[in-house]
């Protein structure tokens, strides 16, 4: 580990009182998310962190009122600058979320970074979108998990349901993350979080819309959390600096060093085979359990049963 002085980190939170009534839009939920955000400039935070949906918001939405949302990441769009102003407003690097589109018929669901002087960063696109957002919201996949140095802490982004893939945050462990940013809608995660962080040894900052924000240190153990349904901004200050894995977790070594010395690559065969991925056609299954169709399949999942050349080039 490298000497890293303690960072004070911000995770938001909608919170249940926010949507209790149904979901108040999006002019309204980024309303919301950035007065809790300019809230905590007071704290002098390093990092600031949006939840996913912070724009569209839950419970989801049609699909025409999130794309009619989607904005370039980085761009000129006027979420992306609130964004961009906030950083500056604070002095944080903020780590905002919005529907990206990459072209008409393209979007990605995307966290990205924006230093304190406004400046983009980086982008993380979520490489395992759920079903609906990437069959009827046409939300493609990333294919990318970078990890980005901000000089106070190396950092890497994974968003909801990418943690029930252990390889997101075994990917930013092996590039050289020191802390795991987590935007997400919803709670049910959180009995993956401190496992993630536990087998890579790594901090988590999870910002949950609908419920409580929390954080996590390497060990999975609970640092700071806002409380179930409450939302507001959760503060903590982290410590990333030189760990003394002995006196704090009872460990002889850097068990992150452990881990990377000790991969067995060539054994791991299985997991970039692509033979081995089923089709979706054999994944679900219709009310009577028989297998989709492909005519089941596009009246469920659009735009996977839309064939490719239908769509835009990517650019």
């Amino acid at each position: 580990m490298s000497d890293r002085r303690p960072i004070r980190v911000v995770a938001l939170s909608a919170g249940r009182p926010h949507w209790a009534g149904g979901n108040p839009g999006p002019a309204a939920n980024i309303e919301h998310l950035m007065a809790l955000a300019a809230s905590s400039a007071a704290e002098r935070p390093d990092l600031i962190v949006f939840p996913e949906f912070a724009v569209t918001g839950w419970p989801y939405p049609a699909e025409e009122v999130v794309r009619a949302t989607g904005e370039a990441v980085p761009g000129d769009g006027p979420l992306y600058r609130r964004y961009a102003e906030l950083a500056r407003h604070t002095g944080a690097v903020v780590c905002g979320w919005l529907a990206e589109r990459e072209t008409e018929t393209v979007y990605h669901n995307t966290a990205f970074l924006v230093g304190p002087d406004g400046a983009f960063l980086g982008k993380y696109r979520k490489v395992h979108p759920t079903p609906s957002e990437e069959g009827v919201w046409w939300f493609a996949p990333g294919d990318d998990i970078p990890v980005y140095d901000l000089g106070f802490a190396r950092v890497g982004m994974a968003i909801c349901w990418d943690m029930d893939f252990p390889e997101v945050c075994r990917t930013l462990l092996l590039r050289g993350a020191e802390l795991v940013l987590h935007p997400t809608v919803a709670n049910d995660r959180r009995d993956v979080c401190p496992v993630r962080c536990k087998e890579n040894h790594l901090p988590m900052v999870v910002s949950v819309y609908e419920e409580a924000s929390y954080v996590l240190d390497a060990s999975g153990a609970v640092l700071a959390d806002l409380g179930e349904g409450a939302g507001g901004a959760l503060v903590c200050t982290l410590d990333l600096g030189r760990v003394d894995w002995r006196s704090k977790y009872g460990l002889l070594h850097d068990p992150r060093r452990m881990l990377l010395a000790r991969r067995r690559p060539a054994a791991y065969g299985a997991l970039v085979d692509e033979g081995r991925v089923p089709p979706w056609t054999e994944v679900f299954r219709t009310t009577d359990h028989r297998p989709l169709t492909d005519d089941d399949l596009a009246a469920r999942f659009p735009r996977l049963a839309r064939p490719p050349e239908e769509e835009t080039p990517r650019a």
